[in-house]
């Protein structure tokens, strides 16, 4: 079924990715006990100013959780500040920020205790737009014609430099240390008073650590599998080496070449270092010191009941994070399910790898991916005219351009517990996705749709108890910083954000690509607040309906692609606004007419059975005996439909090579519009 998944992707991959993070505005000036701590960041790569040691040339760093003495950095008005305005830079190593001299062939910016050369420098507004206003260059005289550059490509490693003031690799912005975004953080550490308890999952298959018997060795375990208690600990701290209890009781220990978990507390080897992996799949590694084959490692590769046993440091099959205990819910699926239509996708587990396993809905220009999560639902959403990088028709270099990812909508559901009778499904007959489960005898369900007609992404909440619905709702500007909450009424709330993507023709940089998105909030009874962190959250309802859409200023017909950006808020609200007020039952239905007006053209029946059993056991008995399974080559075809449908209407753009959802920043192929059709087995 790999040509399944490529043509999946040929839709996914045209909507979701990582972006730049804007500047609030100037940094804050240091003095003698109110110290202020930034990273650095450099807007094209995400890259950050990372102090790499005494009188070491300074490079450019993945922003890093346990890396803050070399990558945080405060600024200081420095000697004479009143008469030329000028800072120093000072690591939170002690060391301070230089430059070797003033040539842009040769010069590299350093850090040392006691800095020589060139100390302090001027903080400037950017003239280059591609980021947007409010962006910053750092240079050692107003009046030099230079500023601080990443040297080379633009990625983790590369020297600081100077280079041409305006250029695209100058921009940069202050990112305080609160306010700096993470995939993954390190755990609280527990007292005995305030015990917080953590699933340890490892990066690869995300599989967690699991207590076995006293004294035994841990393992790798499911979720849905198994002793929770085993799976769940706390961490203490003592001299900079971290001890590990479960919720069961049992302390981690080392045994022989093995991890091992007792009920004792006088077992030895008791106490791990704890080292920021350097592996691309982000996180931590635990192990007996900081180097070598002495790190937490699933022992023969990833999988459930793997013992867990050390290997070398940087190794995937070391890399874990820690996971809150309320972000993972226990999910057993359903038995029996009957789809309302014939060709649906239907599993009986949340989705774990987005590649494989995420359900897309699209209108041919919006849509989204569904992960199926039941305590933090993530729907990622995409336009397809969000495009950085190159522009224009035939260019002078390879470096054309590429898809990004517009934002995320997280719907986070408080009180969660054990969930049953699990289901998540996308009907391809109507085009409609959902998630089904019982909590506490309560049935709840999702509902998930993009509208051509109405040109929006709507999901809908619903349970059979009233007031049941309570949740938190947040937007993530996947390009930007700019979000905005408001509560417009006790059933109403409005979450809107918006900015700016760089884009270059083969002369430099160019006007940049505005972007704007809109989330209407509406509920059935209960209350919509903002809770104490400033977020949208839901209290007692019987439903809730979000009204999505994301759009940019993306225009054909301009001469530079781009207009009206100054409209692309009121056109949102629009949208969002006109959706509510049509209503859910009746966007619903115009949604079905318009897509089955396309969908029912066309029929190919090559069995007659009823769509009774899960997609991956399908898909799963096809390969044992296609004769007697041909009804998945019926379903695969209209799938492909369906996906052709979803991503090929709206502004005059055809489907690109990988559609216009995606998870990364760059997606394959750089999601390039090709005129040859590819198959892959």
């Amino acid at each position: 079924m790999n040509i399944c998944k490529r043509l999946c992707a040929a839709f996914l991959l045209s909507v979701v990715c990582v972006g730049q993070v804007f500047a609030q505005g100037y940094p804050r000036i240091s003095t003698k006990g109110n110290e202020h701590w930034y990273y650095v960041k450099y807007l094209r790569s995400n890259n950050v100013l990372e102090d790499k040691g005494e009188k070491q040339k300074c490079l450019t760093a993945v922003p890093q959780v346990m890396n803050g003495d070399r990558q945080l950095w405060k600024v200081v008005a420095a000697e004479n500040f009143g008469r030329n305005k000028k800072y120093q830079l000072v690591s939170k190593s002690g060391r301070t920020l230089y430059v070797n001299g003033t040539n842009p062939y040769s010069s590299r910016f350093m850090a040392a205790t006691k800095a020589t050369d060139i100390t302090s420098f001027h903080i400037f507004q950017s003239m280059n737009n591609s980021f947007g206003t409010g962006t910053f260059e750092l240079a050692p005289d107003s009046t030099n014609s230079h500023a601080m550059n990443q040297v080379g490509e633009i990625r983790a490693g590369q020297e600081i430099g100077l280079w041409d003031k305006g250029d695209i690799n100058n921009v940069l912005t202050f990112v305080s240390k609160d306010d700096m975004e993470f995939p993954y953080y390190m755990p609280v550490i527990s007292t005995a008073a305030n015990p917080v308890y953590y699933y340890i999952q490892f990066q690869t298959g995300n599989w967690l650590l699991s207590a076995k018997g006293d004294k035994a060795t841990c393992q790798t375990a499911s979720l849905h599998n198994g002793n929770l208690d085993d799976m769940l600990w706390r961490v203490s701290e003592k001299d900079g080496k971290y001890s590990f209890v479960s919720k069961s009781g049992k302390i981690l220990y080392i045994s022989d070449s093995y991890v091992n978990a007792a009920k004792a507390r006088n077992v030895k080897d008791t106490l791990f270092t704890m080292v920021e992996s350097n592996n691309s799949l982000g996180g931590f590694e635990i192990g007996k010191s900081t180097t070598g084959r002495n790190f937490f490692n699933m022992f023969q590769g990833a999988g459930e009941g793997r013992l867990i046993s050390f290997w070398d440091l940087g190794d995937g099959g070391n890399v874990v994070r820690f996971v809150p205990a309320e972000a993972l819910v226990p999910v057993s699926g359903i038995t029996t399910f009957n789809p309302a239509n014939k060709y649906t996708l239907w599993y009986t587990k949340p989705a774990t790898n987005w590649m494989t396993s995420c359900l897309p809905i699209g209108n041919g220009q919006f849509g989204a991916t569904l992960m199926g999560d039941v305590a933090i639902d993530d729907v990622q959403f995409n336009d397809k005219t969000l495009w950085s990088g190159k522009l224009g028709g035939l260019t002078s270099t390879a470096a054309y351009g590429y898809y990004l990812n517009f934002g995320n909508l997280y719907i986070r559901s408080r009180g969660m517990s054990k969930v049953t009778d699990y289901v998540r499904y996308l009907d391809i007959n109507d085009a409609v996705a959902g998630v089904k489960y019982t909590m506490d005898g309560v049935a709840y369900s999702r509902t998930y749709f993009a509208s051509n007609p109405d040109s929006c992404v709507v999901v809908r909440y619903t349970a059979s108890q009233n007031g049941k619905i309570n949740i938190t709702l947040t937007l993530k500007n996947q390009n930007g910083r700019n979000v905005s909450y408001t509560v417009d009424n006790n059933n109403q709330a409005t979450i809107t954000f918006d900015g700016q993507v760089a884009r270059q023709d083969d002369h430099g940089a160019t006007t940049p690509e505005s972007y704007y998105c809109a989330a209407r909030i509406e509920t059935d009874g209960g209350t919509i607040t903002k809770n104490a962190k400033g977020i949208i959250e839901v209290n007692g309802a019987n439903s809730m309906t979000v009204y999505l859409r994301g759009l940019t200023d993306f225009d054909p017909d301009a001469p530079t692609y781009v207009s009206g950006a100054n409209r692309l808020a009121g056109r949102a609200a629009a949208t969002v606004n006109g959706a509510q007020n049509k209503g859910y039952d009746a966007l619903l239905a115009a949604h079905k007419t318009d897509y089955k007006s396309l969908f029912d053209r066309c029929q190919l029946t090559l069995s007659d059975v009823k769509n009774n059993i899960p997609t991956p056991q399908l898909i799963s008995s096809y390969r044992d005996n296609q004769q007697d399974n041909l009804f998945l080559e019926e379903l695969y075809f209209n799938y492909g439909r369906y996906l052709l449908i979803s991503s090929s209407r709206g502004v005059s753009l055809p489907a690109n090579l990988q559609g216009y959802l995606g998870t990364t920043t760059i997606h394959q192929h750089g999601t390039l519009i090709s005129m040859r059709i590819s198959t892959y087995r």
